[in-house]
């Protein structure tokens, strides 16, 4: 990405010759985060999508009385049309939500319809078509680590409807990045540098807070990659850990499908101390552990025909 690039969307293209190159690259990466969480997070900025994020909201807008599977699809097909739906839900409803089903019962069928169909009026194209695939991708993804989070939580006291949303979330951060006017050299989101890495977790984190949902989500979602960072264990965040490490190795990484096979440990996380340290956070047991693989398979069974065509 060009300094001209990151300059028009950040806002910083003038005053910084006195600057060396690291302040720079500071300069710019805070300004397209700020840029990111301003197009995604306010609800009077369109939202870019994909084509068959359009027809979905389309279709859901001609249904004569809107049906709760049909929206909870459409959360899981784009992350972040799922956090302007959750923030709409946030401003009608008297608490934010925390699973799927607040935000439904805060809005009811009408009030959801309408804000479906809002947003399928405000919404426009990528700019960059190319990266379709690669926000497509990305909203897998974070679909494959909803499901297994919350089948994760079921072996712990959390709600494994809380444990959906976080993991649904947990990369909002790279989806904001995919929509902004940069285009990602060989459908890598590793390319969509300085946001993405290292800093996307603590993007997505920002977008959450800008949706306005609790603030344990947010944290959760910052923590996420090391639940154990802060130095007191954050259970919320090892659960997702184990959600996303799981849809890697189940074949639901962000990575190209070519790479997505053998680039984690084995499923016994043996080589995985991040991931073993958060099982030991929740007090899963190796037998509980296997279970959750075994069952991960039919969590991700909604998904597999996305998966496929993908």
């Amino acid at each position: 990405m060009s300094h001209s690039t990151r300059g028009r969307h950040a806002g910083y293209g003038k005053g910084r010759a006195h600057l060396d190159e690291a302040s720079r690259q500071l300069l710019d990466a805070e300004g397209i985060a700020s840029f990111a969480v301003r197009v995604c997070g306010e609800p009077s900025e369109p939202l870019s999508v994909t084509p068959g994020v359009q027809t979905a909201l389309a279709r859901l807008t001609r249904m004569p009385g809107l049906d709760k599977a049909h929206v909870r699809e459409l959360f899981e097909l784009d992350v972040l049309v799922a956090g302007r739906l959750l923030q709409a839900a946030r401003l009608e409803g008297t608490r934010p939500p925390r699973s799927f089903r607040d935000a439904w019962e805060a809005t009811g069928m009408l009030l959801m319809q309408r804000h479906v169909g809002r947003l399928s009026r405000h919404c426009r194209a990528l700019a960059v078509p190319q990266n379709g695939p690669l926000l497509a991708r990305v909203s897998l993804h974070c679909a494959a680590v909803a499901h297994l989070s919350a089948l994760v939580a079921r072996q712990t006291p959390f709600p494994s409807e809380l444990a959906w949303l976080c993991g649904l979330l947990h990369d909002s951060g790279v989806a904001a990045a995919v929509t902004m006017e940069q285009p990602a050299e060989q459908d890598d989101p590793g390319a969509l540098v300085p946001v993405t890495e290292p800093d996307h977790d603590d993007l997505s984190a920002r977008l959450i807070r800008a949706w306005g949902l609790p603030p344990d989500i947010a944290l959760a979602v910052a923590q996420h990659r090391n639940p154990l960072a802060a130095g007191e264990a954050n259970p919320l965040a090892a659960i997702v850990c184990l959600g996303n490490r799981l849809a890697g190795s189940f074949g639901y990484g962000i990575a190209r499908p070519d790479a997505d096979r053998g680039a984690l440990p084995a499923l016994d996380d043996r080589n995985g101390q991040t991931a073993l340290r958060s099982r030991e956070v929740l007090g899963i047991s190796e037998a509980a552990w296997q279970s959750v693989q075994r069952d991960a398979p039919r969590a991700l069974g909604s998904l597999a025909a996305r998966r496929r065509g993908r």
